[in-house]
């Protein structure tokens, strides 16, 4: 049965991606998707195709040409699950 929490409706993989996000951001206000896409060693096609589920999930905010930057909800879920 899983934890409460919005992790129940996250796959091992965008939990991944959200904890790379999370290790990406100190020191920068922004991650870009090519960044993440090369953290993850996949391509930015498929970098961006889960940024984008994580947007919709509410755990990360996008702006585009800029980068990504983690929601409170994302911050809260990775501080959760680290």
């Amino acid at each position: 049965m899983p934890k409460s929490g919005t992790s129940k409706s996250l796959t091992g993989k965008e939990v991944e991606y959200l904890k790379t996000v999370f290790k990406l951001l100190p020191g920068r206000d922004m991650v870009g998707s090519l960044e993440v896409a090369d953290a993850m060693g996949v391509s930015c096609a498929t970098a961006s195709e889960y940024l984008e589920r994580l947007e919709e999930k509410g755990m990360l905010k996008r702006y585009r040409w800029r980068g990504v930057i983690l929601s409170r909800k994302g911050m809260k879920e990775v501080n959760r699950i680290i």
